[in-house]
């Protein structure tokens, strides 16, 4: 929305449904992030060649702990990694720490912490010809969207053999399983014939 550079004037409401309330919970009390997590989670599983479990020492650095953010964390801790998070909300910081035991890291030092992954859970471009020479994690795989600046940034990431899980594989489950659920109110919105939707 606006806080993110989006005019209020292009962004629509969408109806109240009742099958899904303001949470994003459907009837049966599934958020649509919920299926994305799970795939992140996998993900990371996969590109650390882990089994289902992940091991008690892994440490994963989590950028942003809102809402993907905190539940991938609450994910990771219950399956014995090692928590190191930032948020610009110091709020969302102190709840991670308290709840998960996590250790608390300033927003400017995050991407360049000592762990294993680094999991991007904010706003996205955060990766670049800047901000990768500093990486430490051998892994870049998170939730948040577009975290390349630049498709070279791909390359650069590979040049330093960083494995990295695009963005739009390892948190592809929420939106498909979103798209899944609001293509009939895809279609009552178009007769507002909006500039942009945001569902």
């Amino acid at each position: 929305g606006p806080s993110h550079g989006i005019e209020k004037g292009l962004l629509v409401e969408r109806p109240q449904r009742p099958e899904v309330d303001d949470l994003g919970l459907d009837a049966a009390g599934v958020h649509v992030d919920d299926w994305g997590l799970d795939i992140c989670l996998f993900g990371i599983q996969k590109c650390l060649a882990l089994p289902a479990g992940l091991a008690a020492r892994l440490a994963v650095g989590v950028q942003g702990v809102g809402h993907v953010g905190y539940y991938l964390c609450k994910r990771l801790h219950a399956a014995g990694a090692t928590l190191v998070v930032s948020d610009l909300d110091e709020a969302r910081v102190d709840r991670a720490c308290a709840e998960f035991g996590a250790e608390r890291i300033s927003s400017a030092e995050i991407l360049q912490a000592d762990v294993d992954v680094l999991a991007p859970c904010a706003l996205g471009s955060v990766f670049n010809e800047t901000t990768i020479p500093g990486i430490r994690a051998r892994i870049v795989a998170g939730g948040a969207n577009n975290q390349l600046s630049t498709p070279e940034d791909g390359v650069r990431l590979a040049e330093r053999n960083i494995l990295y899980a695009p963005d739009y594989v390892i948190n592809a489950g929420g939106v498909s399983y979103a798209s899944y659920r609001v293509a009939h109110l895809m279609q009552e919105l178009v007769q507002y014939q909006p500039d942009l939707f945001i569902v």
